[in-house]
Order: C-alpha cells, then sequence, then structure tokens
C-alpha cells in the first residue's frame, strides 16, 4: 500500500514535470543555435517519445495515437538525415 501523501506526490511531480521541462527547452535551444548536442539530443527525446507513443498505442490505437506516432516518425527521419548532421558541421 502506498504511503506517499499528496504533498510528496505533488513535489514530485513538479520535480519531474520541470527536469523534462529543462531538457526540451535545452534541445530546443541547441537546434535554435544549430549545434550537433541539440539535434543528438533532441533525436534522443523523439526517440523515447516515440518508443512510448508506439507501446501506448497497442492496446487503444485510435486514429490520435497513429498521427502522434506518424509525426514522431517523421521527426526521426529528418533528424537522421545526413544533410542536417553536415548543416551542422558546416557552422
Amino acid at each position: 500500500m502506498a504511503t506517499d501523501s499528496i504533498f510528496e506526490k505533488l513535489v514530485s511531480f513538479v520535480g519531474k514535470s520541470l527536469g523534462m521541462g529543462a531538457l526540451v527547452a535545452s534541445a530546443g535551444i541547441g537546434i535554435w543555435l544549430v549545434k550537433s548536442w541539440g539535434r543528438s539530443l533532441s533525436l534522443a527525446l523523439v526517440a523515447v517519445r516515440l518508443s512510448l507513443d508506439v507501446i501506448g498505442s497497442l492496446p487503444h490505437g485510435g486514429a490520435f495515437h497513429v498521427v502522434r506516432v506518424l509525426i514522431d516518425a517523421a521527426l526521426m527521419a529528418y533528424l537522421l538525415q545526413p544533410r542536417v548532421l553536415n548543416d551542422l558541421l558546416l557552422q
């Protein structure tokens, strides 16, 4: 049986949200500044989201889940193109 109070759950949620927000913001800043680490961080975040979306869509499989998986797959395909990496290396 869980013994966490509502305050502990709230603090945990806020901490996790701030941590994920910092990761997403730093990936966005890295992409904005055309840095290779921004591409790598974005690629890792999209890969995690894609895998979670695929796992989440297995039992439910609605149109919304399919669209999210397709968008994540398109982002992965774009970030994996050699042209994107070459543009970053030329900067």
